[in-house]
């Protein structure tokens, strides 16, 4: 038997635990031998394997399923207010669009745990091996470390209290009982410190070697844990270590914001992680957001709210460059190959998952709620100064930068309205800005609560959180289901 053949059958072998793992959660199957482990952890091409699969596999998954990790750039966009739904026989994301969630909906819940068993599989197997090289073996238990820590921050943030499984006995997880959101970010924050501590500074390439030339930004460095850590950070309003860890990225050189054009670009050096295609040329986000001329359809089920194109000022590049028209819908153009084109002559986009343009965000918020206002309002100004036309006769100072010396809820609004223009349609970023922000004429409600309301027919203040999965339910009694469901 091949080698190759070989680690195939080994990656199935992790990978069919992982797919029971997700639809039972906590009730599986016995996971793999002691004796299976060390046969996959015994060499460094087989560990990295491993690993790899976890990014082969997201590469892969459909924003259209809303089962997927991938999926959240569309299911998130239309359970918020970015995205209208052209076919309301799309079940699956209609569900997600009228707010109509149900228990038996899967959602990314149980993808979002199978990723972790085999993170969880992979540390475990890292931690009893003897064989591996230990540059190898401290890069990919960063790589664990990471990927687990962001699942974790999807799951808090669509969930809320979730179960906390960091192992991969099957006899512990099956009796989980929900983890309070403060224990799940705390464990979220503690494997991103070890990453950034375990993974290299530089991106490394397939055999875990530092690339010749210019690098690949999809396997997770050093710098992707510094910013999930100021996300993770800004969302526990701990403003001065969000500051801190944005400011780290902001100032290596290895980043920079490029022209719009370029950004999501495969290898932009905007890029702090991205994800490659690997069955097509094209990225999932450019075949599920850019329509045919026709306009909407069954491939290309959705198009741009009014309150996503509202939100742009005059002179604002993203509008132009950024949001495209087929016969009559607004698109998402962030991605130019896709849509009816699935498969260019060459990959010219990798998806965006992690990028510089957030951490002046991230970096300007919580400037402000440190009462650093105009500092604050400079970081939001360069993002506008990127994003700025050229002048014309008829707009002669097109987006002019914020003014100095705004009130702090001014400042607040300004937050908003550039993560409106900025990260539309980028992995639900919206959806959860909208939650984790007060409203500003009644802070005892969510921003979500009193613009989702004004939108939403059926909007609830319970939406705010998804249903836990009621197979799950059934089988393990300790867990219980969100409010509303």
């Amino acid at each position: 038997m091949s080698m190759k053949k070989k680690l195939s059958y080994i990656l199935s072998g992790i990978l069919i635990i992982a797919f029971y793992s997700c639809k039972k959660l906590v009730e599986v199957d016995p996971p793999i031998t002691r004796t299976t482990e060390g046969s996959v952890f015994s060499t460094d091409d087989n560990a990295i394997a491993v690993v790899t699969n976890i990014y082969e596999s997201l590469s892969q998954q459909d924003l259209s399923g809303n089962g997927s990790l991938m999926s959240l750039s569309a299911i998130g966009g239309l359970y918020a207010d970015e995205l209208n739904l052209f076919d309301a026989t799309n079940t699956g994301l209609n569900l997600f669009y009228t707010n109509s969630l149900n228990p038996t909906v899967t959602g990314p819940w149980g993808n979002y745990y199978a990723t972790i068993f085999t993170t969880n599989t992979v540390l475990s197997g890292l931690g009893h091996s003897a064989t591996l090289s230990p540059a190898v073996k401290t890069q990919l238990k960063g790589e664990a470390e990471f990927i687990r820590a962001f699942c974790y921050f999807y799951l808090v943030n669509l969930y809320g209290d979730v179960p906390l499984v960091v192992t991969p006995d099957y006899k512990v997880n099956s009796v989980l009982s929900r983890s309070p959101v403060a224990s799940i970010y705390q464990q979220i924050t503690n494997d991103l410190l070890n990453a950034e501590a375990d993974l290299s500074s530089d991106y490394l390439d397939g055999t875990l070697k530092p690339y010749g030339g210019s690098p690949e930004r999809v396997r997770p460095a050093k710098a992707a844990a510094t910013a999930l850590l100021s996300r993770v950070y800004l969302y526990q309003q701990k403003y001065a270590e969000a500051e801190i860890y944005a400011s780290k990225l902001i100032a290596d050189s290895t980043y920079a914001l490029v022209p719009l054009d370029n950004v999501f670009l495969k290898n932009s050096k905007e890029a702090i992680w991205q994800i490659q295609p690997t069955l097509v040329t094209a990225t999932q986000e450019g075949r599920f957001f850019v329509l045919p001329p026709g306009g909407p359809g069954m491939g290309q089920p959705v198009y741009l709210s009014d309150t996503q194109l509202n939100v742009f000022d005059v002179g604002d590049g993203r509008r132009t460059k950024w949001i495209d028209i087929a016969s009559g819908f607004y698109f998402d153009a962030k991605y130019k190959v896709g849509g009816i084109v699935v498969q260019a002559p060459v990959t010219t986009e990798y998806s965006m998952v992690l990028r510089l343009a957030e951490q002046y965000l991230i970096r300007a918020e919580a400037r402000i709620k440190q009462h650093k206002i105009d500092a604050g309002v400079g970081d939001l100004n360069i993002l506008r100064g990127r994003a700025r036309v050229a002048p014309t006769s008829q707009n002669p100072n097109p987006l002019p930068p914020l003014p100095i010396g705004m009130s702090a809820a001014n400042a607040m609004k300004a937050v908003e309205r550039e993560r409106q223009c900025e990260l539309f349609c980028e992995w639900g970023n919206r959806f959860f800005d909208l939650k984790r922000w007060p409203s500003a004429t009644n802070p005892s409600i969510s921003l979500a609560d009193e613009e989702l309301s004004q939108v939403k027919k059926n909007w609830k203040s319970t939406d705010k959180f998804w249903p836990i999965l009621q197979d799950d339910i059934v089988k393990d009694p300790a867990l219980k289901q969100n409010p509303g469901y």
